[in-house]
């Protein structure tokens, strides 16, 4: 189908219908398509590649144990009493000495982790077995000693030099 268009010099010229729609009106092509797709994948691949990994849960029981034994640490310092830790196999709880004997200090029950704890350390045997496997002094000094943890996927070993400070290495 044809039809006649008058220009405004007055010459006609001839269109054909339909008439081809301007680039603004056709859509996109395939590969444009395709190339908004793949920038699209890069950009979210790169935000997932940047997301920190979640510690596994030996890893954040380990850290917990280090921790709290750097906050017991501070404790006896703050405190001026002794602060001690005992371990039960699967767990751990910390004790105070108050009025001439070991009592607890913020928990009344042990924290269990359901994996097994074992301390080892140069500290000498207690003398009941109401006292503390490792005791932080008031100085916020202890023996040198050592916890090994066996986890679910891997082993650690807690070490605390005499000044209290922790260290933790993957067996």
């Amino acid at each position: 189908m044809t039809s006649m268009l008058i220009s405004e010099t007055g010459r006609q010229r001839l269109r054909r219908w339909p008439r081809r729609a301007d680039r603004c009106e056709r859509g996109l092509t395939l590969i444009e398509v395709l190339l908004v797709v793949f920038l699209v994948g890069l950009g979210a691949t790169m935000v997932i590649m940047t997301l920190p990994t979640r510690p596994s849960a030996d890893v954040e029981t380990v850290e917990q144990l280090a921790s709290d034994l750097d906050r017991m640490r501070r404790d006896a310092i703050y405190s001026g009493q002794p602060v001690g830790i005992r371990f039960d196999g699967a767990g751990y709880s910390t004790s105070r000495w108050l009025d001439g004997r070991w009592g607890p200090r913020h928990r009344s029950e042990p924290l269990s982790y359901g994996q097994s704890f074992q301390f080892v350390g140069a500290q000498k045997e207690p003398p009941s077995d109401a006292w503390p496997d490792y005791i932080f002094d008031p100085t916020g000094v202890g023996a040198v000693g050592q916890i090994d943890y066996s986890g679910t996927r891997a082993d650690y070993r807690i070490h605390i030099d005499v000044n209290g400070e922790v260290r933790i290495d993957r067996l």
